[in-house]
């Protein structure tokens, strides 16, 4: 059947060469040698200005390419690709998905063949399965047949009625981020964009993506922060702190085994801990080859399947274990950053990534100036690859006064506000908050 399809798409392409251009197909889809040798010489000739219409041209490039002797000669050529096949040149695009399924069909079956392989000697589940899914991925791309191109019309349209219904749209709507001065600026987080938080080392930055990820847990939307500074518990306290309206040094544990939590606000906390029981906040602390990209996005992957996660916080990049040996800071950042901004794309969810700045803005300790987008440690990439920046500054050393500097806003204007961080329950308030 293979075979058929081939040879009816050949003999199509000869019938009518004006369909070669318009077909996603090839030399290596060709299960028959001398088939992809034949394509060959057909959409050369064509680049060439040469008419195959010509048969006596066709057969002397056959004869010199010789490949003729493949086919049986003149006799068998002209009984299988140019007698009798007028009816083909219609078909000429059918047969070209047929030949494309047929090539992909044969792909997967060596790459299984090959993972198959690679599971008798690699103990990594998490990286192998990381190859596989790429490697599926990239199969399924190069055999659809789906366009990403849309004429305006259809994109307009498809704006349109995201406007109308936007739970219906494959576009989907802006979800809150919990603070007041990015929602009420920006309408909150797009799905399928790439924010970064960047600040100076215990500048709160964990503590704003935490917020922003508890508000997504108490909207009901599944969220996950992995965290390579903080164990699961650590995470836990600050949330339960900021939920119970509790300081959070009270939950800390001293010497001899005592807390500084009252009867009252133990019960608060057990409270916080009933009402969490359908809890969508998923915390995880990978370590070592969990914390590198392959595994991050993989299991993140997982999440979206199972959960329908509509969240990711990354904290952070940096630290982030290198994938492979004498990988650069530069080349680590780089990477990881256009792979999350790929992976924002492919869930169709908003990921934040946490970032470190430069120390060139430290220089005067007692009054560090603003940070700029140029302070991004490691990558210009990170800047580009973002589409939003959140800078956080620190007024004055040891002050809970910061200023919330929005270096870079996809379709929005950079801005600044004045906020302060809660030191007790470890979240960023807004002077409208505030009041």
């Amino acid at each position: 059947m293979n075979n058929e399809n081939e040879r009816g798409l050949l003999a199509a392409c000869i019938m009518d060469p004006s369909v070669i251009s318009t077909l996603d197909v090839h030399a290596s889809d060709f299960v028959d040698v001398a088939h992809a040798e034949l394509w060959k010489l057909l959409t050369r000739l064509q680049s060439d200005g040469i008419d195959l219409r010509d048969k006596h041209r066709l057969l002397s490039e056959l004869r010199i390419s010789g490949v003729l002797g493949r086919f049986g000669g003149v006799g068998g050529f002209n009984e299988n690709y140019l007698r009798g096949m007028g009816p083909t040149a219609r078909n000429a695009a059918q047969y070209a998905r047929d030949v494309r399924a047929a090539s992909a069909k044969r792909e997967l079956t060596d790459t299984l063949v090959d993972l198959l392989n690679q599971s008798k000697t690699t103990t990594a589940a998490t990286q192998l399965a990381e190859v596989a899914r790429q490697r599926l991925s990239d199969i399924a791309a190069s055999s659809s047949s789906a366009s990403t191109c849309m004429t305006f019309h259809e994109a307009a349209k498809q704006k349109f009625d995201q406007l109308n219904n936007p739970d219906q749209s494959p576009l989907g709507r802006q979800t809150p981020s919990g603070l007041c001065c990015l929602d009420n600026q920006y309408r909150g987080l797009r799905a399928g964009a790439l924010y970064v938080v960047a600040g100076r080392p215990g500048d709160g930055k964990s503590a704003l993506v935490k917020q922003i990820a508890s508000s997504f847990d108490v909207r009901g939307m599944a969220a996950l922060f992995v965290s390579l500074e903080m164990e699961p518990a650590e995470i836990a306290e600050r949330v339960l702190s900021e939920r119970a309206g509790i300081d959070g040094d009270s939950f800390q544990i001293g010497e001899f085994g005592a807390h500084g939590l009252t009867m009252m606000e133990m019960q608060s906390v057990k409270k916080v801990i009933n009402d969490s029981a359908n809890s969508k906040l998923f915390i995880s602390a990978p370590k070592g080859r969990d914390a590198t990209l392959e595994a991050i996005t993989a299991h993140a992957r997982m999440m979206h399947a199972k959960h329908g996660l509509r969240l990711l916080a990354v904290d952070y990049l940096q630290i982030m274990s290198r994938s492979q040996r004498g990988q650069s800071d530069y080349d680590l950042a780089t990477t990881n950053s256009k792979a999350f901004k790929q992976l924002a794309r492919e869930l169709n969810i908003p990921i934040i990534l946490l970032s470190q700045l430069n120390r060139s803005n430290q220089k005067d300790s007692a009054k560090p100036r603003r940070p700029r987008l140029s302070d991004l440690r490691d990558s210009g990439a990170i800047e580009q690859d973002a589409d939003g920046v959140i800078l956080l500054h620190r007024c004055e050393e040891n002050k809970p006064d910061f200023e919330l500097i929005v270096g870079k806003w996809r379709n929005g204007q950079p801005s600044m506000a004045k906020v302060w961080l809660d030191g007790a329950q470890t979240r960023f308030l807004t002077k409208l908050e505030d009041e």
